[in-house]
């Protein structure tokens, strides 16, 4: 689902092509895809810029056109389609210069869905090894329990923040990081805006980019807010000591700065949502 919304903020309005193969766009000397012309059957018809058979446009259509990729069905078909669009503004369309650096999108996509899929495997093979070097006779409770012994000699000593002193600022915000429904409240507000962002697409109206845009600014107080309550009541030696709250803190702070982009353009909305999820 994150390459698929990755997959629509880089291709988003930009998988299209024109009835006429002969036009090119709005670049000096192209045939623009406007008027009229002569089809392969002699019929006149009007010039109009058509969605290609895989695209990014909605969340649905990434998600099948990524399922296809995974497949490795037509896959370079596909991602030499991407390549070849013009991604330069003006008009989309295929303008027939490759650009690789989208082939990398394709590629690491690719290689993570089957790392996965190799994981898996390899799972279930060291279950059975497991099970044929004399598990198999155990019950649930005594595997558990010799897995949970095996687990205890790679356990690390976590560095814990002590208590402030009590009636304190400090004392209340850490009090509230170390409540479960504090974190259940960043993960529903994280939810949230993985919805919010499923449903952008190229075709939405004013009214519905004025939401999207009062919803980023509601998660990003949010993010701000949980921040600030974490380093007040952990401090910054403890906060910045684990390496999600150092990466959390610049997302916040990277989608905070990306406001004046996301007024310049819409897709960076997306960008910025997928680095917090």
């Amino acid at each position: 689902l994150l390459f698929a919304l990755l997959g629509m903020a880089s291709f988003l309005g930009r998988w299209s092509r024109c009835t006429d193969a002969r036009a090119t766009g709005r670049a000096v000397g192209a045939v623009p895809c406007t008027g009229v012309y002569w089809t392969e059957a002699g019929v006149l018809a009007g010039r109009a810029w058509t969605l290609l058979p895989h695209s990014f446009e909605t969340i649905g259509q990434a998600v099948l056109t990524l399922v296809e990729v995974t497949s490795l069905d037509g896959w370079a078909q596909i991602m030499f389609t991407a390549m070849d669009q013009d991604y330069t503004g003006g008009d989309a369309h295929l303008r027939g210069v490759w650009n690789y650096t989208i082939a990398f999108y394709f590629v690491a996509f690719i290689l993570l869905m089957w790392a996965v899929v190799i994981n898996i495997f390899i799972g279930i093979i060291a279950d059975y090894v497991q099970l044929s070097r004399g598990l198999l006779f155990l019950t649930e409770e005594q595997r558990q329990w010799i897995d949970t012994k095996q687990r205890i000699v790679f356990v690390e000593p976590v560095a814990v923040s002590p208590p402030p002193l009590p009636r304190t600022a400090r004392y209340w915000a850490w009090r509230l990081q170390q409540h479960r429904w504090f974190r259940r409240g960043i993960f529903l507000c994280t939810t949230l805006n993985l919805l919010a962002m499923c449903t952008y697409t190229t075709e939405m109206g004013d009214a519905q980019r004025q939401v999207l845009y009062a919803l980023d600014v509601t998660f990003n107080t949010v993010y701000l807010l949980e921040a600030v309550v974490k380093l007040l009541g952990l401090g910054p030696r403890f906060y910045f000591r684990r390496g999600w709250n150092v990466f959390d803190f610049v997302t916040m702070l990277g989608m905070w700065f990306g406001f004046v982009a996301l007024l310049a353009d819409p897709h960076s909305y997306t960008l910025r949502g997928i680095a917090r999820l």
